[in-house]
């Protein structure tokens, strides 16, 4: 409504554009004279509605619930998506409302249920079969999101042949491991699945789903076995594991585990915690076979937290990943915010690195901003083009020599790093650990850093500089402080 206030011409434009008015937000607050205007100015494009409560306090079901469900009735055959984000009574007053009613674009379907006095202690049961425009007759549903805590959902896949993703919450449920199963299993043709604070599952209950090809677990914990000797067909080309690892053995599980993703493309790992079974930790090993999984893999990203950070680098040390394209690992703010905050492990896998390729790597953003750490990676990834990152550490500058074009018998040049166009790293100070030593020493720690960061800028500065005097030539690209498109694609 403001933009339209700008000019004549923004207020024709809005006021003609129908994308513009067909997503609707109803809420206790909204008049019906809004949601009309809305509908209109869409025209013939599909609607979204999203219905919700406002005060969240007081979520009792509401005669505006019953009134705008009966508005919307004749309308229900224009949506292409259905949020709705209420309590249990007041989800099925509007259901009930629209039994009769067919949905024959309807796409994509939200169903949030909001806590009430009976989710709260009892476990509710959610049968998508009794709604009437699920189950009257196959529908073109091809998303199906049910954010609904303590409420086992029940999915009659007949009715969906054509459900393609599927986002459901299995937490506070019994046996919601089991819960899960069923769901796969129904739902032969599901490609896209997020799953979220779900029950410890098997990560082997995904590898055996010869359909899935994008899995998202966000907030619940996943058990790492070790693989049968059957080998799964598994297609999935995209996984995010934002949660908690349960694994029964050494780090090496996890690792077969990956090498069974033949098809895998974009992989994000966000640990929220390791357990290991029958031990007191995690443990890995140097000395093990390399794996012949990941070949496709492009992105990797992997975020760790304090006394974790060997996690990404063992994953890279196992597989040849000759198709990696971006890397970024990070590490947690907490962590980044502690001042030493080196794990001692990450050392003794620099000389497995060295003897690496990364023929593919392009974007690569790194957290571990040691100098032998950095100097590795440039010189085991000869497509680099950018390279960022952040650390509490002093800043090295002897890698920055490597970067530095020589010459050779007056007539040719060496550059390493020839793609490279854009270089980013941002260092902290290392906090010093309170000790019986004067103020001074404090001090001296401090001008230790001051004096090391001048000496990497000069000699950046000087690496760039020398670097674009040849781009002029066109011996190389243009170098830049500038970490580029790395963390664009998120």
């Amino acid at each position: 409504m403001a933009l339209r206030s700008v000019c004549q011409l923004w207020n024709h434009i809005l006021l003609s554009e129908s994308s513009y008015w067909s997503t609707i937000g109803i809420c206790e607050d909204t008049c019906w004279e809004w949601i009309e205007m809305m509908i209109e100015r869409a025209k013939s494009k599909p609607l979204t509605l999203a219905i919700g409560i406002n005060r969240p306090e007081n979520p009792k079901p509401s005669p505006w619930m019953e009134e705008i469900s009966s508005h919307l009735a004749p309308y229900l055959q224009k949506c292409e998506e259905i949020n709705l984000s209420l309590p249990m009574k007041g989800l099925k007053i509007v259901l009930d409302r629209w039994n009769v009613f067919a949905t024959p674009m309807l796409r994509t379907l939200k169903l949030g249920l909001k806590a009430d006095s009976s989710t709260n202690t009892n476990i509710t049961f959610l049968d998508l079969s009794s709604i009437h425009m699920l189950s009257a007759k196959p529908i073109p549903l091809t998303s199906l999101s049910l954010f609904c805590r303590a409420t086992i959902p029940h999915i009659n896949a007949a009715r969906m042949p054509h459900l393609k993703e599927l986002t459901v919450t299995l937490s506070r449920i019994p046996n919601g491991r089991d819960g899960l199963n069923q769901i796969l299993s129904t739902l032969g043709e599901l490609e896209r699945l997020h799953v979220l604070d779900s029950d410890p599952f098997s990560f082997h209950d995904l590898l055996g789903r010869s359909n899935l090809k994008s899995v998202h677990l966000t907030a619940g914990c996943v058990i790492m076995q070790t693989p049968p000797k059957q080998s799964f067909d598994a297609k999935i080309t995209s996984m995010v594991l934002n949660c908690a690892f349960v694994i029964e053995g050494n780090f090496d599980v996890f690792i077969d585990c990956l090498d069974g993703l033949h098809a895998l493309e974009d992989l994000q790992i966000v640990s929220r915690g390791w357990l290991a079974l029958q031990r007191d930790h995690i443990t890995f090993t140097f000395f093990t076979r390399t794996r012949s999984g990941l070949q496709k893999l492009r992105c990797l990203d992997v975020r760790v937290e304090k006394g974790y950070g060997w996690v990404p680098f063992s994953i890279l040390t196992k597989f040849e990943l000759p198709s990696l394209n971006v890397l970024q690992l990070h590490k947690s703010v907490s962590t980044s915010q502690r001042g030493s905050n080196h794990d001692l492990e990450i050392d003794l896998f620099v000389p497995h690195l060295r003897h690496m390729t990364f023929p593919a790597l392009r974007h690569l953003k790194l957290d571990f901003l040691q100098e032998t750490m950095i100097s590795t990676f440039l010189e085991s990834s000869p497509a680099l083009e950018y390279i960022c990152g952040k650390d509490t550490v002093n800043p090295p500058s002897e890698f920055l020599n490597l970067l530095i074009p020589t010459l050779h018998d007056d007539v040719s040049w060496t550059i390493h790093s020839p793609h490279l166009r854009g270089i980013d790293f941002e260092f902290e100070a290392p906090n010093v650990e309170p000790t019986s030593h004067s103020a001074s020493d404090s001090d001296e720690d401090e001008d230790t850093f001051e004096d090391m960061r001048d000496r990497y800028n000069d000699v950046l500065v000087l690496m760039i500089d020398f670097r674009n005097s040849l781009a002029e030539f066109g011996l190389c690209p243009t170098l830049h402080v500038d970490s580029g498109p790395i963390l664009s694609k998120r």
